[in-house]
């Protein structure tokens, strides 16, 4: 503060000239060294504030696009276990809430199941049916199914169905 008093004390043309110089100085601090040497000669400070919004406004786009994408081509790998794949999309939702996208919980559960596949694949054609749950709840529901995939091949069938009936009573 005591820097910008010092300012108004020269003329108006130096007064510009110094506060162009600060305002340049501190919007550089503001980037990463990477970025700020993407702008090394510019030496005045609303030009360079141009430049710097009209570069990184393109890529924030850019990323609100793959993001979006991303949601939309979520699948489930091979051995990867529900938390992690729970874990991924909301990873993958909190990037699309932050770069401004809105997706709404019916669509990231529609986009979850939507990725389901090999082991998951009867309980996603059940799920698809009760478009209502949460994520939380298709959580739960993945877990008892992977539950069921991991005991004796004797009670496996005795687990489906246990899971089936789940669905219908809620």
């Amino acid at each position: 503060m005591n820097q910008m008093k010092r300012i108004y004390k020269y003329s108006g043309e130096e007064n510009t000239r110094r506060i162009s110089e600060y305002l340049k100085a501190y919007i550089k601090l503001s980037l990463s060294d990477e970025q700020a040497l993407q702008f090394p000669a510019e030496n005045n400070s609303k030009i360079l504030w141009d430049k710097i919004k009209s570069t990184f406004t393109g890529q924030t786009e850019d990323r609100k696009i793959d993001a979006g994408n991303e949601l939309k081509n979520l699948q489930i790998n091979s051995n990867e276990l529900a938390n992690d794949y729970i874990a991924r999309e909301r990873c993958i939702a909190t990037k699309c809430h932050s770069l401004g996208l809105d997706v709404s919980p019916r669509e990231i559960v529609y986009y979850t199941l939507r990725g389901l596949k090999g082991k998951f694949v009867k309980v996603r054609d059940i799920l698809k049916t009760q478009r209502d749950k949460s994520i939380d709840e298709v959580l739960e529901i993945l877990r008892e199914e992977e539950t069921s995939f991991n005991s004796p091949s004797s009670t496996r069938a005795e687990g489906t169905i246990s899971l089936v009936h789940s669905f219908f009573e809620s």
